[in-house]
């Protein structure tokens, strides 16, 4: 066995590690699970499209998904509870089905792009390096925003990044995008906010099949079906295959001789068991499997392989007095292999390449929470205390070849690993003094520790000491209710993230540079607020939010000295916690219900993010941080015709933005506009078009100095079928 812990594990952990596994037998309460109230009348394809955009127009440019029976929206992430859309004194957003189903995506990260201040990679996850795949709020690049699926984190065990392909889209009943600070409840990640996408409930025996082909070798099938034996058993299951044989990413006037066309090929499987036990008590449990290969990754030889099994399950019982207790767990095991490359210093005409690093990165998380919901008469609405705890253990197996010989030749190996544990108790009261103001107080304890961790191999220096932080994160929201028109919001909150394990334990090379991760590093802390303003007009409907957050601690790297080098590597950097930086800016998004069938969604986001202090990187200070435009634009138009057909133009505008912190690496502005359509051939079959970047931009969508500057999707067309068998 090549890596070994070396931390005493005696009597002092033994404490943690039993709460660890006691605590996990339960996590996610079931609000935050399966969409509320799904619809049970649904029959065709048409009439649910139809029913969708004749709903009246709702806060925040969301049609009726998760409704109660005033057929008003019920959202759960802000408050890890159900509750309607319009009490929620957050900047919430919900998109539907409806929208998903109409927007010209073949994974979730298309759909959310467009979604104001929220910041994610231009190019698709399908030809983008998997690390790569960040999601970031409000001025914050990622990862610092945390991404769930039914309640679930998604975010990468190792890398904190997403795999957009582990989430069928024909399986979404809405996505909660809750934005500020909300480590309060929900922990790691949520710095900049939460995306929680929510999965329908199945309320009859239906199976249906999807698929269609496009351009550049891009192929999509899914199958998902549900069966109810009992009133009181929900199964169902969907099964998903992604591939694409991929564009010229690499501008032709820099394309090398090696350079290729990415390929990349996905497969998801989930299954869902919910039982009535009594009808007080449910329990349920799910298993997800994805694997998702880029067999060719911009050259030849660089490729990645990733997959990832979890399995979850809840137990929810209600009391007589309607409160609730809910737990669950969860495991995930993940595990990812990529060959990186280089040009042998022998060849002149970059005509070949060789593997320069191979690395094999398995990791495993452990976790669950339990959650008490109640409601009160009078002025406190109601309250919830909760506890929730996960350990994340990692490692990095990196083999090393250099051609220092004048041949290609083993260099050794490094290996650096360690374990993370999250454990934090929290509790919220929500609190209506009077009938137009609504208080909510939330408060969180956060213990963090880093431990079990060394690096060995050709630069190994042993084990490391472990590294632990406590947090008290409070956040504080308002909302004042003008009359049926108008309302105000303010908040105020404090947030946390801790390092990635590859921040921590991952050191990458060239072959003349060296990177080092820091198992040093402390956590980011951000304190920060917003004031907003909500307007239902009737058929117009929207918010706007202004907000101002400080991040101290601020994980960035520095270059290293000469004297820090070790032999045969001329340049490198290394990870470190260095001054903080700032994101002011305001965001405003609008749904206007034109006409019956017509309707339009505005969205603007300004974010101001400059890098506030620095020392070991003063140019960077007053820059603008990476990877955040300032100007984000989208707007959308959606026609449904009398027979259910729909056909839906979006537009998106980034303004320039840059790749490193000291702007040496720019992604030119652009606009791409793209066009989806559908039709109701029979009242089970419907067609579609998606047709994305309709005028053929070019443009940069990713700069990180790892490879050359990659160009986002050229003009693509994707065509399909949907098919209701029963």
């Amino acid at each position: 066995m090549l890596f070994t812990p070396t931390r005493d594990t005696g009597c002092r952990y033994l404490p943690r590690r039993a709460w660890l596994l006691a605590g996990a037998v339960l996590l996610l309460p079931l609000e935050v699970g399966h969409a509320a109230g799904q619809a049970t009348d649904t029959t065709t394809l048409a009439t649910q499209r139809a029913a969708e955009t004749k709903s009246k127009a709702v806060p925040l440019g969301a049609t009726p998904a998760s409704q109660n029976a005033g057929g008003e929206i019920i959202v759960v992430t802000a408050a890890r509870r159900a509750q309607r859309i319009k009490d929620v004194p957050e900047s919430i957003s919900v998109i539907t089905a409806a929208q998903i189903r109409s927007a010209p995506a073949q994974t979730l990260d298309n759909v959310l792009r467009a979604t104001p201040s929220l910041n994610l990679p231009s190019i698709n996850v399908s030809d983008n390096f998997p690390t790569n795949s960040y999601v970031g709020m409000r001025g914050l690049a990622g990862p610092r925003a945390l991404v769930l699926l039914d309640g679930i984190p998604l975010n990468d065990l190792f890398f904190g990044s997403i795999q957009w392909n582990r989430v069928p889209i024909e399986t979404v009943s809405q996505i909660e995008i809750a934005r500020g600070g909300d480590a309060t409840l929900w922990g790691n990640y949520a710095m900049g906010g939460v995306v929680n996408i929510i999965t329908q409930a199945p309320t009859k025996n239906e199976l249906l099949v999807s698929g269609g082909a496009g351009s550049y070798g891009t192929y999509r099938a899914n199958l998902y079906g549900a069966y109810l034996p009992t009133p009181w058993i929900r199964l169902n299951a969907d099964y998903g295959y992604n591939q694409t044989l991929g564009y010229d990413e690499v501008p032709e006037d820099i394309r090398r001789p090696i350079d290729r066309k990415t390929e990349s090929f996905a497969h998801n499987f989930m299954a869902n068991a919910d039982v009535d036990l009594t009808d007080q008590l449910t329990a349920g449990a799910r298993v997800n499997y994805n694997s998702t290969s880029e067999p060719i990754q911009i050259t030849s030889k660089s490729t990645n392989y990733s997959r990832q099994l979890t399995f979850s399950g809840f137990v929810k019982q209600t009391f007589d007095d309607n409160s609730t207790l809910t737990g669950s767990a969860f495991h995930d095991s993940a595990e990812f292999y990529t060959n990186n490359t280089a040009i042998p210093s022998f060849i002149t005409d970059n005509s070949f390449e060789y593997v320069q690093n191979s690395h094999h990165t398995p990791a495993h998380d452990i976790g669950g929470s339990m959650v008490y919901n109640s409601r009160i008469p009078g002025y406190v609405d109601s309250y919830a205390i909760g506890a929730d705890v996960h350990e994340t253990t990692g490692i990095d197996k990196d083999f090393l070849y250099s051609d220092n010989t004048g041949t290609i030749a083993s260099a050794g190996s490094e290996f650096g690993g360690g374990k993370q544990i999250f454990a934090g108790g929290f509790g919220q009261i929500s609190l209506k003094p009077i009938d137009p103001l609504y208080i909510m107080f939330s408060a969180r304890y956060q213990y963090y520790e880093s431990y079990d961790a060394s690096h060995l191999g050709v630069a190994g220096t042993g084990a490391f000491a472990s590294n632990e932080s406590f947090s008290f994160l409070p956040r504080l929201s308002v909302r004042y209710k003008l009359d049926n028109m108008f309302a105000v919001r303010a908040a105020a909150y404090e947030s946390f993230r801790a390092p990635t394990m590859d921040q921590l334990y991952r050191d990458v090379t060239t072959p003349t540079g060296e990177f080092l991760s820091n198992p040093n590093l402390r956590p980011e802390k951000l304190k920060g607020g917003e004031l907003g303003f909500d307007f239902d007009l009737g058929p117009l409907t929207g918010q706007v939010t202004g907000f101002y957050n400080h991040i101290t601690n601020v994980i960035t790297s520095r270059d290293l000295q000469p004297d820090e080098l070790r032999p045969g590597f001329y340049f490198g950097g290394i990870n470190i916690n260095a001054g903080s930086a700032e994101s002011r800016g305001f965001k405003a998004e609008a749904h206007y219900r034109i006409m019956p069938g017509l309707s339009a969604l505005l969205g603007y986001t300004y974010a101001d993010s400059p890098i506030t202090a620095d020392s070991t990187d003063p140019g960077a200070v007053g820059r603008q941080q990476a990877d955040v435009p300032k100007h984000k634009f989208s707007a959308s138009l959606t026609y449904v015709g009398p027979g259910g057909w729909s056909v839906t133009p979006e537009l998106l505008y980034l303004s320039q933005q840059y790749g490193d912190d000291d702007h040496t690496m720019p992604i030119n502005q652009h606009v791409v506009v793209d066009l989806t359509g559908s039709y109701p051939v029979t009242p089970k079959l419907e067609v579609f078009v998606q047709a994305q970047n309709i005028f053929n931009r070019t443009y940069i969508g990713l700069a990180d100095g790892g490879s050359p500057p990659l160009l986002g999707e050229p003009i693509t067309i994707f065509a399909g079928l949907r098919y209701r068998v029963f």
